[in-house]
């Protein structure tokens, strides 16, 4: 993890909704509003935390910064009471691939995910994108619901696509309909 990424994490505050640290598992707590927004590149050093914290092998800051200057790519972030609590990046060309949806840990399971869906969705309605098409792990069955829950279907198995014997399972939604049915669950996923 980078110093911009490590300080980032540091600064990242406990969610209130979670009760504080050593409380034990606590029911959630409603959230305030979840904003969507493009990611800018101020975003990048608590983009590039969240992802530490959600991934194995988290991608490098310098990717992000990369993607965001480069027209092909879109990206949005979730705030929640000003804190990133997600983002989701989309590469476009006649078909869209969503690249990743991550929500950090915190703020799973509180629709986060499927506020990203639902703006990425509607992006690419707008911009005429004609399918939408990603890789999920196959075991990610939080992430598989949700997907499958807005409106994506599986259409194919790509083997050790996250490592040895860690297959990724292919979901396609048809565009141009933007509106999307209420998420089922809320996971993060690269996809």
């Amino acid at each position: 993890m980078t110093h911009l990424a490590y300080d980032a994490y540091r600064r990242l505050e406990r969610p209130a909704h979670l009760g504080p640290l050593g409380a034990g598992r606590r029911a959630r707590q409603p959230l305030g509003r979840i904003v969507v927004r493009p990611m800018r590149l101020t975003d990048v050093p608590a983009v590039a935390a969240v992802d530490a914290r959600v991934y194995d092998t988290p991608w490098r800051e310098q990717v992000f910064v990369e993607h965001l200057g480069h027209s092909r790519y879109r990206y949005w972030v979730a705030e929640t009471s000003a804190i990133v609590s997600g983002y989701a990046g989309l590469q476009v060309a006649v078909n869209g691939h969503v690249t990743t949806v991550t929500v950090h840990p915190d703020y799973r399971r509180l629709g986060v995910a499927g506020k990203l869906m639902a703006v990425l969705a509607e992006w690419a309605a707008q911009h005429g994108v004609a399918r939408l098409r990603l890789e999920v792990a196959m075991a990610n069955h939080a992430a598989r619901r949700l997907y499958a829950g807005v409106g994506f279907t599986s259409v194919g198995l790509r083997k050790d696509y996250y490592g040895v014997q860690k297959d990724a399972v292919i979901m396609e939604r048809q565009m141009p309909d933007a509106s999307l049915p209420a998420p089922v669950g809320d996971q993060g996923s690269k996809a």
